[in-house]
């Protein structure tokens, strides 16, 4: 039996769980980073939203080609962002970004287990976007099958949180897009589930890479892909791209 070669491509994707340094946090945590703000001399990040040592985007998108965006508007948990989804700045970013490229959600730490989370933010982010949602991502990948059930019937059409947290490689064998199959009623569903390679935490905490060893695994999995065909999807995080603290010479990386 002959299969066609899948076509090769190349997805970047950013999860939006701190969009702020500096800017809508407490002041217990400002007060903090005001202080490692000065050691760095970044002195612009006070007055300035979009000096922000976080607030890359312009960068993203303006070095990758339809870079993937999701945003996670909970405070939740000690696990989710630190910033309020009704923070003007916060929501002025995600409507920018709607205009400017694809978007999702990034549901929250607490809600693979209650389903509610996930309409309620789903909600959220369609109204502040305009548009109606139709990719997500779990928050630190965490999903069930009740979970993938149930954003089907939310009408999410691509969910990516297939991925690998503590190694690289391919979690499902493939590289290419598939559909989710529900086993409770035995039935392929309209779910779409898009496969990562690599994310960028990885590299960080778990294989104690440093930006050269990590460029170097990167281009390896790529040209791997590019040989067999399929879809080179990445996750990583605005402040990936900060050149600061822990990310320090990894913005070029990705």
């Amino acid at each position: 039996m002959n299969f066609e070669k899948p076509k090769f491509n190349e997805k970047l994707t950013i999860d939006i769980d701190h969009p702020f340094y500096l800017h809508g946090i407490s002041w217990g945590k400002k007060i903090k980073r005001i202080l490692k703000i000065l050691f760095n001399q970044n002195f612009n990040s006070f007055f300035d939203i979009k000096k922000d040592v976080f607030y890359t985007y312009d960068w993203i998108i303006d070095h990758f080609e339809k870079p993937q965006f999701f945003f996670l508007l909970s405070q939740n948990t000690k696990f989710d962002s630190s910033i309020s989804p009704n923070y003007k700045p916060y929501q002025t970013i995600i409507k920018y970004i709607a205009k400017k490229t694809s978007i999702g959600i990034h549901p929250s730490f607490d809600s693979s287990e209650n389903l509610d989370l996930i309409k309620n933010e789903i909600n959220l982010l369609e109204n502040i976007a305009n548009q109606k949602v139709i990719h997500s991502r779990q928050h630190f990948l965490k999903y069930q099958f009740k979970t993938l059930n149930f954003l089907n019937q939310q009408g999410i059409e691509k969910e990516w949180s297939s991925c690998f947290w503590d190694k690289l490689g391919f979690k499902n064998g493939i590289a290419i897009t598939f559909s989710f199959y529900d086993l409770e009623n035995e039935q392929i569903t309209q779910l779409k589930r898009e496969p990562a390679i690599a994310m960028d935490r990885t590299f960080l905490s778990y294989l104690n890479s440093n930006p050269a060893l990590a460029k170097a695994k990167i281009n390896e999995l790529k040209e791997k892909v590019k040989i067999y065909g399929g879809n080179f999807n990445l996750i990583t995080h605005n402040e990936t791209f900060s050149n600061f603290g822990e990310w320090k010479n990894w913005k070029e990386v990705f």
